[in-house]
């Protein structure tokens, strides 16, 4: 039998290519994107076993990314405008 880290990691090596399509589109640079992706997993992680239901890990994985994108975003803002004040 698996461990859960195995069913994680074959999990995201199933999501990976999709989830940085996803994290292109909400962020300016690579970078950014990749950064939104590592974020996402990492919230995922800490999570995963309480996910029960494999039919709704992709939803499920899908909406913490997009959570992650508006809390980068929100983020971002908040330092434009810091530095045109500064």
């Amino acid at each position: 039998m698996k461990n859960q880290t195995d069913i994680f990691m074959q999990y995201i090596q199933s999501h990976w290519k999709v989830l940085h399509i996803v994290a292109r589109q909400y962020a300016v640079s690579e970078t950014d994107a990749s950064d939104l992706v590592q974020e996402t997993l990492l919230k995922a992680w800490k999570s995963f076993s309480s996910t029960e239901e494999r039919e709704y890990r992709r939803a499920w994985l899908f909406v913490i990314m997009r959570n992650v994108a508006l809390d980068w975003q929100k983020m971002n803002k908040r330092r434009i405008k810091l530095s045109l004040v500064a």
